[in-house]
């Protein structure tokens, strides 16, 4: 009896793997700033990583390794996506651009992808016209050989294209209605009192979450407001100036590898909107940098 007590004892061990599985943050409670991560293993803080996180105890073969976000894009014709996996043809367009593995997947990504990996991307512009009082959207779409433009007549501005959700190819068109900002299929509550002035997908929290950043203009002021659009959770964060679609990117300017956004708030004054981290462990946007970015201009080229 007591030797078939081992053999089923060593049975059940062979059997078993130290996995534990999360489907919300609260469950991850074995280090500090526990999130459950989209594979539904468990990560805390680690400032010995790059993302400053590290798999928790019980996450298989993964326990106590580095969280990573990189990927290879399933469309490597749009920005706004995680950092690409060094890998391939990718591994040559971050030795000219590291960034595009290190932070996140950006435009600058795509145009040096289209030499480095025989990647042919089609164009599609978001076009807002105004002359005086009159306001059109078209959608502009070139295949390589040729244009296919219709006018959007649902949508307002900010009218522009954003990343595909996670795990989709297709970028998505957003803009608002008079109620909602609309961002491919997802309506999101436009508050009352509020002018949507950008509408960005960025990797801010490097978790892989489909994120969207909002811009307002209010009555208090300007706002952002990181979105997350699988839960339909945000944050707002007051920002001062404003946060002008028409210049808002993003990059790592603390380069602490997390992307930081700016955006022009009067002439060549611009806001930079540092991407840091709150005393909870999660991240914030603070704006409180603010630079007259005039002069210097290189002889013989514009301002």
């Amino acid at each position: 009896m007591v030797r078939l007590a081992i053999v089923l004892a060593l049975l059940a061990s062979a059997c078993f793997e130290d996995r534990y599985r999360c489907i919300e943050d609260s469950q991850c409670d074995l280090g500090t700033g526990g999130r459950c991560e989209t594979d539904g293993y468990c990560t805390s803080r680690d400032p010995a990583c790059a993302t400053l996180r590290s798999y928790e105890e019980h996450a298989g073969e993964l326990t106590n390794t580095c969280y990573v976000d990189n990927e290879v894009p399933l469309n490597a014709c749009a920005g706004g996506q995680p950092p690409a996996a060094p890998t391939g043809c990718f591994a040559n367009v971050c030795a000219r651009l590291p960034a595009c593995c290190e932070l996140s997947w950006t435009d600058a990504c795509v145009q040096i992808a289209q030499e480095e990996c025989d990647l042919v991307c089609d164009t599609r512009i978001a076009i807002t016209a105004t002359r005086n009082a009159n306001l059109e959207l078209w959608d502009a779409r070139w295949d390589g050989a040729q244009w296919t433009i219709q006018r959007e007549t649902v949508l307002a501005p900010p009218y522009g294209w954003v990343a595909p959700a996670p795990g989709s190819v297709e970028p998505r068109l957003s803009g608002t209605t008079p109620t909602t900002i609309v961002v491919g299929d997802t309506s999101l509550e436009l508050a009352a009192g509020r002018t949507v002035q950008s509408i960005t997908s960025i990797n801010f929290d490097r978790d892989r979450r489909d994120t969207i950043v909002v811009g307002y203009d209010t009555s208090a002021g300007a706002a952002l407001e990181i979105w997350k659009l699988d839960d339909l959770t945000s944050r707002e964060t007051a920002v001062t100036g404003n946060v002008d679609a028409t210049s808002l990117t993003w990059g790592d300017e603390n380069r602490d590898g997390f992307p930081d956004g700016v955006t022009r708030t009067t002439g060549a004054t611009y806001s930079f909107l540092e991407n840091l981290e709150s005393d909870d462990f999660t991240r914030k946007v603070s704006n409180q940098i603010a630079s007259n970015t005039s002069g210097g201009g290189t002889p013989g080229a514009p301002q």
